[in-house]
């Protein structure tokens, strides 16, 4: 029986509720996995994933690429915030969560093809946006 290689979690790709999320080339993953990791902690916050799972493939998607490119967003923006109260200068943590938000900004642009979606998909973006939003206002960010 031939052994298995499990990837490292590094080479594992950064998914929300499933969806395979890009990441910036030349860049550090770790933007792009953060928010995957908060946005699957918010889903199951909300008990959404399930909810997630049962939206047709292409909706799905694009509440994923919506939900990533609002995390990205946020966390760029938190962090600017704080260099900037602290009167300090931009950082390589700010230059990669940047990388990630051009990167989800064209991913949700890409994957939502201007489509409006159901009712019950927004939501599900709303409600875990506000999750996420919650839980990362509790929890102290890290540079």
């Amino acid at each position: 029986m031939e052994a298995v290689k499990r990837p490292k979690y590094d080479e594992m790709p950064a998914m929300i509720a499933g969806v395979r999320l890009p990441s910036p080339k030349g860049e550090s993953t770790e933007a792009t996995r953060r928010c995957a990791e908060t946005m699957n902690n918010a889903l199951w916050g909300v008990r959404l994933h399930e909810a997630m799972a049962r939206l047709h493939p292409d909706v799905r998607a694009c509440v994923a690429a919506r939900l990533f490119e609002y995390c990205a967003i946020r966390r760029a923006f938190n962090l600017h915030k704080k260099l900037m109260a602290a009167g300090a200068e931009s950082s390589r943590a700010l230059e990669r969560r940047e990388a990630a938000v051009g990167v989800a900004v064209l991913f949700a642009r890409r994957t939502c093809n201007e489509q409006t979606y159901p009712r019950e998909a927004a939501d599900m973006y709303n409600k875990a946006a506000d999750e996420w939003a919650k839980q990362n206002r509790m929890a102290k960010e890290e540079p």
